[in-house]
């Protein structure tokens, strides 16, 4: 099953620019867990970026700012 996951999440690759569906659902969830401030506006910019690397440090992955499989799989757990 894990596999499985992590396979489907690295198809959801979302990264500063991107705007959708994926982005809102990322900045939802870094909301509730403390880590996003900004507007939910389902747009991928400076602020996301800056939440999204501090979730990675904080969960001791590479802080660079893009929603992959691993951050994913982190922000689900």
């Amino acid at each position: 099953f894990l596999d499985t996951s992590r396979g489907v999440a690295e198809m959801a690759l979302i990264r500063k620019g991107d705007d959708g569906t994926l982005v809102y659902l990322a900045e939802f969830i870094l909301s509730a867990k403390g880590f996003y401030t900004g507007k939910m506006d389902a747009d991928y910019g400076s602020g996301l970026k800056s939440a999204v690397e501090a979730f990675q440090r904080s969960r001791g992955l590479e802080a660079d700012g893009v929603v992959g499989k691993d951050t994913w799989y982190a922000l689900f757990n």
